[in-house]
């Protein structure tokens, strides 16, 4: 009894961390498109540093993987995409993104690298600045495109259905 009050009074702090998620969906298309991402803000922390560090593979999040399902068969940037459920990670960089679509999608945000064999490929994303900075990591699905807000900096994916 004494280990698991020593257990948990350990894991409170951590829980107490845990970023709030969000699920959005919205169509492209035919498509129906939802995506489900924890939301961490930055805190006074910089983009391509400290979080989402440019050239590395980033898990578009906090805690498990971010997903995106799809109930009709899609092309995200040059990439095709089958109806289905999915992890999407990132690799940042300053001035585009690289969006990496896994097949595995019941994975923690950081088990890509032991999962990148299921990866289903990578396509580019552009990347804006723009003016208001978001201080919450935002997806959305719109104007036909899958944008991902943080900071400064807006990058996207063009959606299109088969």
């Amino acid at each position: 009894m004494r280990t698991l009050v020593t257990l948990l009074l350990l894991a409170a702090p951590l829980a107490a961390q845990r970023s709030p998620h969000e699920t959005v969906t919205g169509t492209a298309g035919a498509a129906k498109i939802t995506v489900t991402y924890g939301r961490p803000s930055l805190r006074g922390r910089a983009l391509g540093t400290e979080l989402a560090p440019y050239g590395k593979v980033w898990r578009i999040g906090a805690d498990a993987a971010t997903t995106l399902t799809t109930d009709k068969d899609i092309t995200l940037g040059t990439l095709a995409v089958p109806a289905g459920t999915y992890a999407l990670f990132a690799i940042p960089a300053e001035k585009s993104w690289k969006l990496i679509v896994n097949k595995k999608s019941d994975q923690w945000g950081l088990d890509h690298e032991e999962n990148k064999a299921q990866d289903l490929g990578q396509t580019n994303m552009t990347v804006t600045k723009i003016a208001a900075p978001v201080e919450e990591l935002t997806l959305a699905i719109a104007d036909s495109k899958l944008k991902i807000m943080w900071g400064a900096t807006e990058a996207a994916v063009t959606i299109k259905t088969k």
